[in-house]
């Protein structure tokens, strides 16, 4: 167990947030430059992880990397409800726009390990992933 999303070593989600701290520094060094050039950097995730896009977009994850952290800590509170910091009584908009409702996902965060193990996804999604890493199958396929 992890004190903050940060703090969870080994997660792509930590991953992501580095990336995110590092994009910051750099803007900010950019902006506070004294000889102000026209450089424009794009906030990029990390190459091993599917990039946030558009639903329309293949192989993205069809959301913002805020939704994705907003969604992430809502749900870690929903599963240690005493870390510190309350529970907003707020739904993620990431749930409303893909069409989850709270009580399905709440069921599915709490019981995950009973359906899935390191991975999770559509069949498809979870035999294509098991392939590419020399296996059969995962938990979850069938």
């Amino acid at each position: 167990m992890a004190g903050s999303l940060l703090g969870s070593d080994f997660t792509s989600i930590q991953e992501r947030i580095k990336q995110y701290q590092s994009f910051k520094k750099q803007q900010y060094k950019l902006k506070n430059k004294v000889n102000k050039t026209s450089d424009f950097n794009v906030l990029q995730q990390p190459k091993a992880l599917m990039s946030f896009g558009l639903t329309a977009d293949r192989n993205t994850v069809p959301f913002t990397l805020f939704d994705y952290l907003s969604l992430a800590d809502f749900s870690s509170r929903i599963i240690q409800p005493n870390k510190r910091g309350a529970v907003s009584s707020e739904i993620p908009k990431i749930l409303t726009v893909l069409n989850i409702e709270i009580d399905s996902w709440i069921n599915t965060i709490q019981h995950f390990r009973r359906q899935y193990a390191n991975f999770a996804g559509s069949k498809s999604s979870l035999m294509k992933c098991a392939h590419s890493h020399n296996h059969s199958w995962y938990k979850g396929c069938a």
